[in-house]
């Protein structure tokens, strides 16, 4: 009898389900298997404009520099859908000195959804040098040859890739995505947070502050100072100019500075349980042990402060 009624309730079940999926996809607003094109496109005039907003999700951004004086998005690709119904649109306003651009692709299904090559390309005038503010999620973004007062990125799940870039000052934030930077000169600072992403700078020239947690940090060529904080992740700086400031905190991760030969600097290291290895002649300052090496190279004023829990120091 217990044997029939479960036979009974598991057919009420999968009737039941065929039943709602076939009511589900009989309406208007589902489809079985399509593609969908999208091409779309908005346009504004930049006059006196001072903030751009970008905002995406499931579309990559890049941006392409145009002369004129209209700011133009392209919002285009194909969304292959099977038994679901997708809202994609690309919304865009103007109020005061602000224009925001806005791709917001949802999806609601019992089956899949896949977002193919979909892509939001900016069409930003050359002569604009406002603000520019871009968030993203599953997007990557793409950025060359800009000359901005503020640049702030934030990305879920996304790719951040930026070259010869002039900034007043600027900030990236990126949640499972590496950034990657090259050939950037920032005035007033620039800020990176990563988590579970991999940075990489390249001939930078900014005072930086870095933190990031699972990830990997590699520096090339730096001018300026760095205030790094790793956790989960190895740090590499290479070619550090002639006048710097580099403050290191790590936790499970090695650390390790690539500096001139020629270099001048005073130096302290520490590690709870790892190496220091320090390939100069130095002059020892202060108690040194095991775990605490701190000394002088030459005579300057330039400083490095390493900590590091689990992870080697190397100095070299």
């Amino acid at each position: 009898m217990t044997k029939k009624i479960i036979i009974t309730l598991v057919c009420i079940f999968i009737f039941s389900g065929i039943g709602a999926i076939i009511a589900f996809g009989a309406s208007d607003r589902v489809d079985f298997n399509k593609t969908i094109k999208i091409d779309e496109e908005k346009v504004f005039t930049i006059d006196d404009v001072d903030q751009l907003n970008i905002k995406s999700t499931s579309a990559d951004v890049n941006f392409i520099y145009v002369d004129s004086n209209e700011i133009k998005v392209k919002y285009y690709g194909e969304i292959n859908c099977f038994l679901c119904k997708v809202d994609y649109k690309l919304n865009a306003s103007k109020s005061n000195k602000t224009i925001e651009f806005n791709v917001n692709n949802t999806s609601f299904n019992f089956g899949i959804s896949f977002f193919g090559d979909v892509n939001m390309d900016v069409y930003l005038p050359s002569t604009y040098e406002g603000n520019l503010y871009i968030s993203t999620v599953s997007s990557d973004v793409k950025l060359h040859d800009m000359t901005l007062d503020y640049l702030n990125i934030r990305s879920v799940s996304g790719e951040v890739e930026a070259s010869n870039l002039t900034l007043n000052k600027a900030r990236f934030k990126s949640i499972s995505g590496d950034i990657d930077i090259k050939n950037m000169t920032v005035a007033n600072g620039t800020t990176i947070h990563t988590t579970s992403g991999e940075i990489s700078l390249d001939t930078v020239t900014s005072q930086i502050s870095l933190d990031s947690i699972s990830g990997d940090i590699e520096v090339d060529a730096l001018s300026g100072n760095l205030n790094a904080s790793s956790t989960s992740g190895d740090l590499e700086i290479n070619e550090i100019s002639d006048n710097f400031d580099i403050r290191v905190n790590s936790v499970s991760g090695d650390v390790v500075l690539d500096v001139n030969q020629d270099a001048s600097f005073n130096f302290a290291t520490d590690s709870i349980s790892g190496d220091i290895k320090i390939k100069f002649e130095y002059l020892v300052s202060g108690s040194n042990y095991e775990h605490h090496v701190s000394g002088r190279v030459g005579d300057s004023s330039n400083n490095i402060n390493i900590n590091t829990t689990s992870g080697d120091i190397t100095i070299k």
